[in-house]
């Protein structure tokens, strides 16, 4: 995290996109819960952001949680903070619509357990 606050203290902007993410959707997506939750402390309105495609932080979680062997507490507190587990992409898909492959069973099942319909 020493980076992330050097950076912040000469006024790296955490809005800035780097293709269609931002910087909670970064770390989000790589399973780095601890700085994202620094990021978040910083300006709390990133989590509602959307990406590419309309995905929101939990669709990113989701998509790369077999990659980064994630468990459901990332996708857990992007809930807590108000991310919506039913919000769709612009192609209509769920959170757990893009839960894939084997590594992944753990969250797939916490989406299905909140109601959210693949």
């Amino acid at each position: 995290m020493p980076v992330v606050e050097e950076l912040l203290k000469h006024g790296a902007d955490l809005k800035a996109r780097r293709g269609h993410k931002i910087l909670l959707h970064y770390f989000v997506s790589q399973n780095r819960l601890d700085i994202a939750k620094f990021v978040h402390a910083k300006d709390k309105s990133l989590v509602g952001e959307r990406g590419e495609k309309g995905r929101t932080a939990l669709h990113l979680a989701a998509m790369h949680s077999d990659a980064m062997h994630s468990d459901a507490k990332t996708c857990s507190w992007l809930i807590e903070q108000g991310v919506d587990p039913h919000a769709l992409t612009q192609d209509g898909k769920s959170a757990v619509d893009l839960v894939a492959g084997p590594n992944s069973q753990e969250i797939r099942r916490f989406l299905l357990s909140l109601g959210t319909k693949s």
